[in-house]
């Protein structure tokens, strides 16, 4: 992950211990020192292949404490994760998995909570799914909101078999079924698709003005930076022109939005389901950004650099060009594929760009996303991060970059691949 992208970072270990796990590690770690290592004064010296290590004698090849060298402990190898203190093969520590850990292959893991072997080795949730009791589950409605899980408190409990969790809410499955949509916050998208043009009808019913900022045919001319507003309750139509001289089935609209990103083909209605009502205005303050962040990992998914770009804050375009953010984009994502990120929690603050040093009240989104390899190999890297938003022009917008020479060093045209 390019540091520049955010405004802090942290990668998490895949598998981290837990604290009971921790508590084992470090117990077993007590045990081992008490029971292995031999007094030098009672030995009137090291035996041959021992070493004195802090008074004491020790095998450098085999000691988990004394690993190699002198303190270098096998304690807390952090992958793969669930490990206990580990074991000293030839000097070198290697992972041991506790007693009620999973395993694949040679690596410790809890097919409970483990997003890259969720119920059992390989399978792989999708990016925007958190792997719960071993089955993925999504992030809107799963028991991370209803049953807690992965946090303490405990799980499985929550919803009654005859319930649905709805963002954190317990519903009778049967009243699920018969709202059929309705009491909810939703903004749908037709697109229509003739030669030349792709119509798309845009229906409101968030509870609350919803701001277009992009949109473009799939497979058509130049993207439009829109910025414009849709009432609440209102329908608009957007005309999308394209330079295909036929009709494309395989079409379509992208259109990006304050409420979410809409994507219909030709002849299909998209929804994007924001929540029940009544929703409170605090509930709908923190929302919204938190919308916006998952849209800019959306389009991050997508490679639509064109669409990040219109969603950069005005300050930042200064800066830079639409052309610099899609080759640094197109060298930061080389090689790997991202998903939608999951939102952790959002705060508003004063924050300073310190590119410029001008300061703003923003939005100070945590979040999780997922990277890996496109080809399959290698593991993927779960990252948590700190975003900063800026609203402008009803748009929640983001920043590139926290070093200005960096920032206006990015290439203007990108090297051939």
């Amino acid at each position: 992950m390019n540091p520049q992208r955010f405004d802090n970072l942290t990668r998490l270990v895949g598998g981290q211990l837990s604290r009971r796990r921790m508590v084992q590690a470090v117990g077993a770690a007590l045990l081992g020192w008490s029971r292995d290592a031999r007094l030098v004064s009672a030995q009137g010296g090291c035996p041959a292949g021992q070493t004195d290590c802090f008074g004491r004698c020790v095998d450098l090849s085999s000691d988990p404490f004394h690993c190699g060298d002198c303190g270098r402990a096998c304690a807390g190898v952090p992958s793969p994760g669930y490990s206990s203190v580990g074991q000293c093969v030839d000097g070198q520590c290697q992972p041991v998995c506790l007693p009620d850990a999973d395993v694949c292959g040679n690596e410790c893991t809890d097919f409970s909570i483990d997003p890259r072997n969720c119920g059992d080795c390989g399978i792989q949730c999708p990016g925007d799914y958190l792997c719960c009791g071993g089955r993925c589950v999504s992030e809107f409605t799963a028991e991370r909101f209803c049953d807690f899980c992965g946090y303490q408190g405990g799980w499985p409990q929550g919803c009654a078999p005859d319930e649905t969790c709805d963002r954190g809410v317990c519903i009778p499955s049967a009243e699920m079924s018969n709202r059929a949509g309705e009491g909810r916050r939703l903004l749908r998208a037709t697109a229509q698709c003739e030669v030349g043009e792709v119509a798309v009808e845009i229906e409101n019913q968030t509870g609350r003005r919803v701001y277009v900022g992009f949109a473009r045919a799939q497979r058509g001319a130049a993207a439009t930076v829109m910025d414009y507003a849709i009432e609440s309750g209102a329908t608009d139509q957007l005309w999308l022109a394209t330079d295909a001289s036929e009709v494309d089935p395989e079409s379509g609209a992208l259109v990006v939005t304050s409420s979410g990103l809409l994507a219909p083909a030709c002849g299909e209605t998209v929804t994007i389901d924001i929540g029940v009502r009544p929703v409170t205005e605090e509930g709908r303050r923190i929302e919204w950004p938190g919308l916006a962040a998952r849209t800019i990992s959306r389009l991050e998914s997508r490679r639509d650099f064109d669409a990040l770009y219109a969603l950069l804050h005005p300050d930042a375009k200064r800066l830079v060009s639409a052309e610099q953010v899609r080759c640094w984009y197109s060298e930061f994502l080389r090689g790997q594929e991202t998903f939608e990120a999951t939102i952790l929690d959002v705060q508003f603050v004063q924050w300073t760009w310190s590119v410029t040093g001008k300061t703003y009240d923003a939005a100070e989104i945590t979040y999780r996303q997922t990277y890996r390899p496109i080809d399959g190999q290698g593991p993927g890297t779960v990252v948590d991060a700190v975003q900063h938003l800026v609203l402008n022009q009803g748009q929640w917008r983001w920043f590139l970059g926290f070093e200005r020479e960096w920032l206006t060093s990015l290439p203007a045209t990108c090297p051939p691949e």
